[in-house]
C-alpha cells in the first residue's frame, strides 16, 4: 500500500514537473517571440529611417537642380522677353506682344518654385514647423477659391519639442494629407488646426468636403499602389504617430497625432 502511494506521488510529481516545464517553455517562447517582434520592428524602423534619409537627400538634389538650373533659365527667358517688350514699346511698336508668353512663363516659374519648396521646405528649416504650416496654408488660399485657414491653438510657438528632421517629417505628412484633400475631397472650407495635450501634438485638417473613415482608408490603403500613402505610413512609423480619419457632424477630419517627448 505504501509502495503504491509512493508511486502515485512520484507520478503526480512527474506530471507536475512536466506541466511546469511545458508552461515554462510556452512562457519562454512567448518572451522570445516578443523579443523577436521588437527586434523586427526596430529593424524595420532602421530600414524606413535609412530609406527616408535617402529619399530626402534625393529630394534635396532635385530641388537644388530645379532652383539653380530651371528657375535660373526661366528667369533669364523672362528678362529677355521683358527687355524685348520694352525695346518695342520705346520704338513705338506694340510692347504687349509678349504679354501672353510672359504670363505663361511666370506661371511655370511659380509652379516650379512651389515644387522646389515642397521638396525641401525651407520654411521648416529656417522658421520651424508652425510657420511653415502657416505659409503652406496661405499659399493654398491664394491659389484656391475655398475658404482655407490655419490656427495654432497649441501651447507652442516655435519651440516645438521635435528636432528639425522630425519637424520635416511632420510637415511632409501634413503636406501629403493636404495634397490628397485638394485632389479628392472637393472641400469649400478647410481649417488646419494645431493643438496639444500633455502627451501628444495634434494637427487636424477639418473640412466640409468628401471624407473617409479609418475603416475605408484601411481598405483603400490595402488596394492602392500609390507612393503617397506608403510614404505617409513610413513617416508616421518613424514618429510613432497615428493618422486618424473620421466624419462627424457634417465635417470630415484627418487627424495626425504625434507623441511628445517626455
Amino acid at each position: 500500500m505504501e509502495s503504491t502511494t509512493q508511486v502515485v506521488i512520484l507520478i503526480a510529481v512527474a506530471a507536475l514537473a512536466f506541466v511546469c516545464l511545458f508552461l515554462g517553455m510556452i512562457a519562454f517562447l512567448n518572451v522570445h517571440r516578443k523579443k523577436m517582434l521588437v527586434l523586427e520592428q526596430a529593424k524595420q524602423l532602421e530600414i524606413f529611417k535609412a530609406a527616408g534619409e535617402a529619399e530626402d537627400k534625393e529630394k534635396e538634389r532635385i530641388a537644388a537642380n530645379l532652383h539653380d538650373q530651371i528657375l535660373g533659365d526661366l528667369t533669364g527667358i523672362i528678362r529677355k522677353l521683358e527687355t524685348k517688350s520694352k525695346v518695342l514699346s520705346e520704338a513705338g511698336a506694340n510692347g504687349e506682344v509678349f504679354k501672353e508668353e510672359l504670363l505663361s512663363i511666370r506661371a511655370v516659374y511659380n509652379d516650379v518654385r512651389d515644387i522646389s519648396h515642397d521638396l525641401v521646405p525651407s520654411a521648416v528649416l529656417h522658421h520651424g514647423l508652425l510657420t511653415a504650416l502657416q505659409h503652406k496654408v496661405e499659399s493654398m488660399r491664394s491659389a484656391n477659391s475655398a475658404l482655407i485657414n490655419f490656427k495654432n491653438a497649441s501651447d507652442f510657438t516655435d519651440n516645438l519639442p521635435f528636432d528639425i528632421r522630425e519637424q520635416l517629417n511632420i510637415f511632409r505628412i501634413v503636406l501629403e494629407v493636404l495634397n490628397n484633400l485638394n485632389k479628392h475631397s472637393n472641400f469649400g472650407t478647410l481649417l488646419v488646426l494645431t493643438e496639444n495635450t500633455d502627451t501628444d501634438f495634434i494637427i487636424s485638417c477639418i473640412h466640409n468636403g468628401k471624407g473617409v473613415t479609418d475603416e475605408e482608408m484601411e481598405v483603400h490603403s490595402a488596394t492602392s499602389n500609390g507612393l503617397g500613402l506608403k510614404s505617409l505610413k513610413k513617416r508616421a512609423m518613424l514618429l510613432n504617430a497615428k493618422i486618424l480619419y473620421f466624419v462627424e457632424d457634417g465635417l470630415s477630419n484627418v487627424l495626425v497625432k504625434i507623441p511628445l517627448k517626455q
